[in-house]
């Protein structure tokens, strides 16, 4: 947009990026669509924000759970049973049981107690009772209370779930103590099984229970016990109406087909009045496990053939008409007999095995379609589809799976990796195949017969790109990942035939240098959540595009660093000015054994030394022989090893305010200054300050995700359960800046704009004076950097803007704007001249300082034709 105005009567042209639409990651900087981003981190778009739809940091995330044992976590898995939502957590080999959610477990927690009126034990030593919040909690330590010289002790708890702290020191009734504490603990009974595949499990609810798969356990919970289904399968009744002898001898009428998952099999008989010999017609039997006259179970009078298949009665079961009873008028067979005969071989799969449930239990993929239940990845069988039967009540039965109840697409070695059920259709999805289709359609077709009443024939295949093992229907579009990035199965509008459609050309040049065969697929709140390598795409559903190739795709937001970090630590910063009350103090240093006073493991104090207190304004460094100003900076930044790299100590020293004594924590670190021939001199303390983050460790990724009651939850390869802090929202929809951490660390977020050229690449042009415009949204507590580059320079930081909207929930003093308003503009100054692309990159680097924006604007004026 151009417009002649005042400037010289030069024509100036304005540029404005906002409403964006999310990153690009596929193209040259300077070829992104003006609405996109060329870069961004953890950042995407709140749709249910309360004060408009800004890009802005997403929400930090914090622990939840921390399991004993630090494994790998494998699944996550949820069902409400009678209210209340169980959550089951797959780590290592265990199964545990979340039993204090929504509460932490293993998680240490805050909070601030009030000291009630003290026991006087004995001369000079007291007893306070503390109250804590649930009777759950266990107190862990005191972390802060008034006064730095006070000692204590935890003693436990009484009756009444109070703790007790002894202290020899000045606590008095109503001083106020931060304590750290449990929410839960890890019990011995959370274990609910400990013979798990280490692999990703899945799960699926049916009949008001919650079924488990793992590759080597078919497993069923209750909301109370968790069990094996082949303890419970069905039993079906292979043969109906057997009448045993007489010249209407009949091996009755095949009914049902055998379960792989149980040896047991029912038969029903026709009592004459006469026949006492009741053949099976099956014979080598293992056992007969019931036997029922009538419905009445039979403890005695009668004898087992098992080699012949025989049951003998020593009174032969009277006829229907002679039965008086009238308890049981529904047995109108009679005779009811239950055996056992190991199923070794199933008719069409060729491989036979000595336990033949394990066709089931060592499936890995799991989908309910038609009200039924389909397996298969079970590695021995990879073309395999086997689906559960109903039973004699006329209801699906997850522990029924008939002998004939399965399909197979595709002859070849290539794997099912995953099934998605759409509409009246279940959609099979094989690996990379050269032989079979890659994807096949199944529909339900009734046969009339009761032996098999329902078939699933597979209609069409697709072949094209296979499936790497994750697939989900997002809002009715069936995704899988390939290793071509995400896909779908679409439909054309050509005689609605479908075909494989891409999904992710925006991110493909970062996603597809990640591990795709470990990604973990979940919706959320209109996102495609697609977490691999500690990194989640998010696929925006309310935003979508006609690609180039004609069809449909998301827009992306990108996020880093899921996951948790083991042996982080907390991080200082050389203070950047002295408080005047603590000028000329010292603290104390052991040159014994190297450390500060309250660290010293020496004997006794003879090697103490007094250090005054002193800012990192000229830190000397001998190795380059000049003396730097370090203030600001990390006092204790992590190495290689995610080890701090110096020690910071602690210290109360006493200090005057207004002529009262007083006890203030100091932290600080000994710099041992040399001169240029390594001469020792002396030492320095210098002083830091506490910014409330974390730093250093090992990380440990995300691995897998889940959607816990609308929030996400994620587990790691270190035990760990964490879940986004997107429950934490205020009645307006705002979520706290205190929210705003990745486990107690900085979340660094930022975006950058197209690398513009104006269209116009052959011209230079200069940047109107003044003319530079952001529009924020005022937070609590918030602020962002903003750099900008050129073709001629390299990124440069122009402006730091503080967004901080006052309120007295949270008040710093030193960075409020005392904005009242909920959107904030800020002029920056920025003058560049003579460029042909320039680009803005908006960021935050600050704990628990996120931001939010809608758009940045200025003008330029051509300046001349580019030259070099």
């Amino acid at each position: 947009m151009a417009s002649n105005n005042l400037l010289g009567n030069k024509t100036v042209y304005n540029r404005y990026f906002g409403d964006f639409r999310g990153v690009d990651f596929s193209s040259d900087h300077t070829q992104v669509n003006d609405a996109r981003l060329s870069y961004l981190v953890n950042m995407y778009r709140d749709y249910r924000s309360g004060q408009g739809k800004a890009l802005e940091t997403i929400p930090g995330f914090r622990r939840r759970v921390n399991l004993p044992y630090h494994d790998t976590v494998h699944g996550i898995h949820s069902m409400e049973f009678g209210g209340a939502v169980h959550v089951l957590i797959h780590a290592g080999k265990r199964l545990y049981r979340w039993h204090n959610y929504p509460l932490s477990l293993n998680v240490e927690m805050r909070t601030t107690v009030i000291l009630a009126e003290p026991v006087e034990m004995e001369s000079g030593i007291y007893t306070y009772y503390v109250k804590l919040p649930d009777e759950s909690h266990k107190i862990m330590r005191v972390l802060t209370a008034p006064g730095e010289d006070i000692t204590y002790s935890v003693q436990g708890f009484d009756n009444e779930s109070h703790i007790m702290i002894i202290s020899r020191s000045d606590l008095a009734e109503g001083d106020a103590l931060t304590v750290g504490y449990l929410e839960g603990e890890m019990r011995e009974e959370n274990v609910l099984f400990d013979n798990m595949q280490e692999r990703r499990s899945v799960s699926f609810a049916f009949n008001n229970r919650l079924y488990l798969l793992s590759g080597k356990h078919y497993l069923v919970y209750d909301g109370t016990s968790i069990h094996n289904t082949v303890e419970e399968a069905y039993i079906p009744t292979t043969y109906i109406n057997i009448i045993p002898e007489g010249e209407n001898a009949d091996i009755g009428t095949e009914y049902e087909q055998r379960n792989m998952l149980t040896p047991l099999f029912r038969h029903t008989f026709i009592a004459d009045g006469a026949a006492r010999d009741f053949y099976l017609n099956e014979k080598e039997l293992e056992a007969i496990a019931e036997v029922k006259v009538y419905g009445e179970v039979m403890s005695e009078g009668y004898t087992v053939d098992l080699a012949q298949g025989k049951v003998s009665f020593e009174e032969a079961p009277p006829k229907p008409q002679d039965v008086t009873s009238g308890a049981y008028p529904e047995f109108y067979a009679g005779v009811e007999i239950v055996a056992q005969k190991k199923l070794t071989a199933v008719s069409g799969v060729t491989q036979e095995r000595e336990n033949i449930y394990e066709l089931i239990s060592e499936c890995t993929i799991a989908t309910v379609f038609d009200n039924r239940v389909f397996f298969s990845g079970n590695p021995a069988y990879p073309n395999h589809i086997f689906y559960c039967g109903r039973n004699q009540t006329g209801y699906a039965d997850p522990t029924y799976f008939g002998v004939l109840n399965y399909m197979q697409d595709g002859v070849g070695t290539s794997p099912v990796t995953g099934m998605i059920p759409v509409a009246d259709t279940l959609m099979v999805l094989k690996s990379d195949t050269s032989q079979d289709g890659s994807v096949y359609f199944h529909t339900p077709y009734e046969t009339g017969i009761d032996l098999q009443p329902k078939i699933y024939p597979s209609t069409q295949g697709l072949s094209g790109i296979g499936c790497l093992g994750q697939c989900v229907s997002f809002l009715d579009d069936p995704i899988f990942i390939s290793r071509l990035g995400v896909e779908a199965v679409g439909q054309l509008s050509v005689r609605y035939e479908r075909a494989v459609e891409h999904r992710s050309s925006l991110i493909d040049a970062k996603l597809l240098q990640a591990n795709l065969h470990a990604a973990s697929l979940e919706e959320w709140g209109g996102y495609l959540l697609v977490l691999v390598d500690g990194c989640i795409y998010m696929a925006d559903s309310r935003q979508k595009y006609l690609h180039e190739i004609g069809v449909s795709q998301y827009e992306w937001y990108y996020l880093e660093n899921i996951g948790v970090y083991d042996g982080q630590y907390p991080e200082y910063r050389y203070a950047s000015q002295m408080w005047e009350a603590l000028e000329g103090k010292t603290v104390s240093w052991c040159e014994i054994c190297q450390s500060g006073a309250s660290n010293c493991t020496c004997s006794d104090n003879y090697g103490w030394i007094d250090i005054p207190l002193t800012l990192a304004d000229s830190v000397y460094n001998d190795g380059l022989d000049v003396s730097e100003d370090l203030r600001g900076s990390d006092a204790n930044a992590p190495l290689e090893d995610g080890t701090p790299s110096a020690d910071v100590y602690y210290e109360a020293v006493e200090v005057l305010v207004d002529e009262m004594p007083y006890s203030v924590p100091v932290y600080y670190r000994v710099h041992r200054v040399n001169d240029n021939r390594g001469e020792f001199i002396r030492y320095d303390a210098l002083l830091c300050a506490e910014t409330g983050a974390q730093i250093g460790g090992t990380f440990r990724s995300a691995v897998v995700l889940k959607n816990l009651q609308d929030n996400v939850f994620f587990g790691t390869e270190s035990g760990v359960i964490c879940s986004f802090n997107f429950d934490q929202r205020s009645r307006s929809g705002d979520i706290s800046n205190t929210c705003y951490n990745f486990d107690g660390r900085t979340i660094f977020c930022g975006c950058a704009t197209k690398m513009d050229n104006c269209g116009i690449p052959g011209l230079t042009k200069s940047t109107v004076k003044k003319s530079t415009v952001i529009k924020t949204r005022s937070e609590i507590s918030s602020s962002a950097k903003i750099k900008v580059r050129t073709n001629r320079k390299a990124y440069e930081q122009i402006s730091r803007i503080n967004n901080t909207r006052f309120s007295f929930d949270y008040v710093d003093f030193s960075d409020i704007a005392f904005t009242v308003g909920d959107q904030s503009l800020f002029a920056i100054r920025e003058k560049e001249k003579k460029w042909v692309e320039k680009q803005y990159f908006i960021y935050s680097d600050e704990y628990l300082k996120p931001f939010a924006l809608f758009y940045i604007s200025y003008r330029y004026q051509i300046a001349g034709r580019y030259k070099e």
